[in-house]
């Protein structure tokens, strides 16, 4: 079983997300890029803009130039190829047979929240999040659902409340050592900066 990301940690991650990409924090906190990368999608962090310029010049790197055509462009499928892929081919509304029902929900083995399957959504969504936005609408920006009672699957309304991101950083600032994560973010933004600089 995966093991449960600590707050101190997560708020670590989300703080310095902005100024790393998603692959060096994943060598930093000694985890998988696709558990990062999901953090950085549910939290909705933005990267800083010298960093994402970092990025697309990295996938740039392997990227199909201007005029080059793929070598298989206009090649059908052989007919007798097609009669034998046919059988597993999805038809036009057919589900695949994972396909939870609306409501299916399901506890993250790592972080400890509650995920719940609703109507109109491929995947599925953090259910505190959700219970909130049917009460009071949209979450602004900037501010995150939290349990009264620390407790993370008990979604219940009553035991839920908003708070700033800047705030909740700073409840869980006495559980990691600050100067350390403050250099480490002043120096990745120098390195970044001094890149940039080259680059121009």
């Amino acid at each position: 079983m995966s093991k449960i990301i600590p707050g101190h940690i997560m708020a670590q991650i989300l703080e310095m997300g902005p100024y790393f990409l998603d692959t060096e924090l994943a060598e930093m906190f000694n985890m998988k890029f696709s558990t990062i990368t999901s953090i950085m999608h549910r939290n909705k962090i933005v990267k800083d803009p010298i960093v994402i310029k970092k990025r697309e010049e990295g996938r740039m790197k392997g990227a199909f130039k201007k005029g080059n055509v793929p070598l298989n462009k206009g090649v059908k499928m052989p007919k007798h190829v097609y009669e034998i892929a046919k059988k597993t081919m999805f038809k036009p509304g057919q589900l695949p047979h994972n396909t939870k029902p609306v409501g299916h929900e399901r506890i993250c083995a790592k972080e400890g929240y509650v995920y719940i399957k609703v109507a109109n959504k491929r995947a599925m969504v953090l259910k505190h999040r959700y219970v909130w936005e049917q009460h009071y609408g949209p979450i602004e920006k900037g501010m995150i659902v939290k349990f009264k009672d620390g407790n993370k699957t008990n979604c219940d309304i009553n035991n839920l409340y908003l708070s700033t991101r800047k705030d909740h950083m700073s409840a869980n600032q006495k559980y990691y050592p600050t100067d350390i994560k403050s250099a480490q973010i002043i120096i990745t933004k120098i390195k970044n900066l001094i890149n940039a600089t080259k680059q121009d």
